[in-house]
């Protein structure tokens, strides 16, 4: 296994990019936050001191699974029916089995909570802890103190009772290979690693419009240092223990909790270690952590076909991350809400628009989806725009063998659409759409509509109706939280905007940078904000826009980083509806099989 790369900046570099006050300020309090004794030392209660009044268990590794009360029937929230399924799969399930786990493999696995100001809620836990022996409880009143003052206690409360190589800090979604974790940490303990996770950078937040968003912003800077995903990460017991000695109030805390470690973690002499079997997508024999389950659900039905994996580590695991799957299912009704991105272009159908959307945007970077085909385009498509001829059957012909969607956007792209009539709407309407199918494109597969500059007047939706249009996109979203709807017998797609502030922000189709964020950072922070929410993301062109470099390269950079998130699809609109009309849990994956593949496996073919 190789190394990871340190972080290529030195540390006085860092500290500058972090915003050297944070370094300072920890550094400062670093006498005055510890005790003699280091590791040695007791947390009291109320904040003081004291040396230990018996030696600690020394153990490999303690797994702490972060937990909560639950605050509402919602799947999310729902964190005894979280617990229960870890233990009907990963977790230890019996007092027999967390004590076997300690003697024979030196691992501590306890449920970490604190403590609830509802009585009922208190009772409740303490019963299921006295019933399974699995609990370590906090001195703090859980959803107070926020994460990173969690975080804290957690290390605290592990290294007064325990005196841990390894401090494995899980949240109640991840699937943890325990059986690979003795290995793994023979392996970080060999490398002197301290800090050890999936490690990330990217752009930090400064809208508090958007999730994640991060209200210091200003010392740190455009750009995240690295730091670890938060879902889960590994601390030596070394740095757990000098985290833990630090006085209440010396460490600075940021929004996030997986930022606020990473800053912690720069203040001290502590190996950084990007482990990538900590965040797998998918099962195999080097998995330490799953939690990117719709696709270990396809690799396991890959592996049933695989005689080389027979009865290895590889299937128990995938066939762990199933059962949790199914039991959160049985216990919390509601599925994952996959990421929807509906990619787009607007007017012409040519081979110039060929060769920049298909041949430079989406085979030369290499974008695909998690079946394995390329991602699909929607082409608003008008056939005689600016009085002359602007599509191509050709070009039509290919895309739509390639499983891109042709819609209509008019004939001719008349301007000032917003005063238009019955008539006027069901000619341009009705002439593209006849084109279409005169370049050979079935009738049922052209559902789609978008009218020009997205202005409408009120007959366009009686003529779409009868012309047999089953969605039309032309009118703006009321908010980015608003998902298609129904409208006058079909559907409406909203035509969404990203965020930001700035003069040309409101713009749906071509997106510019906004103040202080780049268009990759516009794309990213609107991601960000719908994750799990249903809300498509939208990406949508024209063809002009697309060849300039520096657009089409964000564009690029986004859906390579989108569809490396877990359960993120780039679908037409026909795709998307599709998805949305299916019954509620139906994958994706599952909606898609109903559609052309392009497969990305097979020839690149450029034609």
């Amino acid at each position: 296994m190789a190394r990871a790369k340190q972080a290529p900046l030195a540390w006085r570099e860092l500290a500058a990019g972090l915003g050297i006050g944070i370094i300072i300020c920890t550094l400062m309090h670093w006498g005055a936050g510890r005790a003699d004794g280091g590791a040695e030392t007791k947390l009291k209660s109320r904040g003081a001191w004291e040396e230990p009044r018996q030696p600690r268990p020394s153990i490999l590794a303690f797994v702490g699974v972060q937990t909560g009360f639950t605050t509402d029937p919602r799947p999310k929230y729902n964190y005894e029916a979280r617990r229960a399924a870890l233990r009907a799969s990963w977790f230890p399930g019996s007092r027999q089995e967390l004590a076997r786990l300690e003697h024979e493999e030196g691992i501590v696995a306890r449920f970490v909570i604190g403590h609830s100001s509802d009585p009922r809620k208190e009772a409740a836990l303490a019963a299921e802890a006295a019933q399974h022996g699995d609990m370590l409880r906090l001195d703090l009143v859980e959803g107070y103190a926020g994460l990173p003052a969690k975080t804290i206690a957690f290390l605290r409360a592990v290294t007064q009772q325990w005196n841990p190589q390894y401090i494995v800090k899980a949240d109640d979604d991840v699937y943890v290979r325990l059986d690979c974790l003795p290995h793994a940490a023979r392996q970080w303990a060999a490398l002197h690693a301290d800090y050890i996770g999936c490690m990330k950078t990217g752009p930090v937040i400064k809208s508090p419009k958007y999730r994640w968003y991060e209200p210091q912003h200003t010392l740190i800077g455009a750009e995240y240092f690295a730091h670890a995903w938060g879902t889960i990460y590994v601390l030596s017991g070394r740095v757990a223990a000098d985290l833990a000695a630090m006085r209440d109030g010396a460490l600075r805390h940021f929004a996030n909790e997986d930022v606020t470690i990473g800053s912690w973690l720069l203040a001290f002499n502590a190996s950084h270690y990007d482990d990538r079997r900590l965040c797998e997508a998918g099962c195999s024999e080097k998995s330490l952590a799953v939690y990117d389950i719709p696709q270990c659900a396809g690799l396991a039905d890959g592996m049933a076909r695989a005689p080389r994996f027979g009865r290895g580590v590889a299937a128990r695991c995938c066939a762990g991350v199933l059962l949790l799957l199914a039991i959160l299912a049985r216990a919390a009704p509601g599925a994952p809400v996959p990421n929807l991105i509906l990619f787009s272009i607007d007017d012409d159908t040519l081979e110039s628009s060929w060769k920049v959307m298909y041949v430079d945007t989406i085979l030369a970077g290499g974008l695909a989806n998690p079946n394995g085909c390329r991602v699909p385009v929607t082409w608003f498509t008008a056939s005689h725009a600016r009085n002359t001829v602007t599509g191509s059957c050709a070009v039509v012909q290919r895309a739509y063998s390639k499983g891109h969607e042709l819609a209509v956007h008019t004939y001719t792209h008349p301007r000032k659409t917003n005063t238009f009539t019955y008539q006027q709407w069901a000619d341009e309407a009705s002439l593209q759409r006849q084109w279409l199918l005169d370049c050979g494109i079935p009738a049922k597969d052209i559902q789609g509509f978008r009218s020009p500059g997205f202005e409408a007047s009120p007959p366009l939706a009686s003529v779409l109706r009868d012309q047999g249009y089953l969605y039309d996109s032309s009118l703006s979203a009321a908010n980015w939280t608003e998902k298609p709807y129904p409208l006058a017998g079909s559907t409406e797609v909203p035509a969404y905007v990203l965020g930001g502030k700035g003069p040309t922000v409101g713009r749906r189709v071509d997106p510019t940078p906004a103040d202080g964020m780049t268009l990759l950072q516009r794309f990213m922070a609107d991601f960000q904000r719908k994750q799990g929410t249903g809300v498509p993301v939208p990406v949508m062109v024209h063809e002009p826009y697309l060849r300039k470099k520096p657009n089409r390269q964000q564009i690029v950079q986004f859906l390579q980083w989108a569809t490396r998130q877990p359960d993120t699809w780039v679908l037409s609109f026909a795709q998307a509806l599709a998805y949305y009309k299916a019954p509620p849990g139906t994958p994706v994956a599952e909606v898609l099989k109903g559609f052309t593949c392009d497969p990305a496996t097979g020839p690149l073919s450029r034609r």
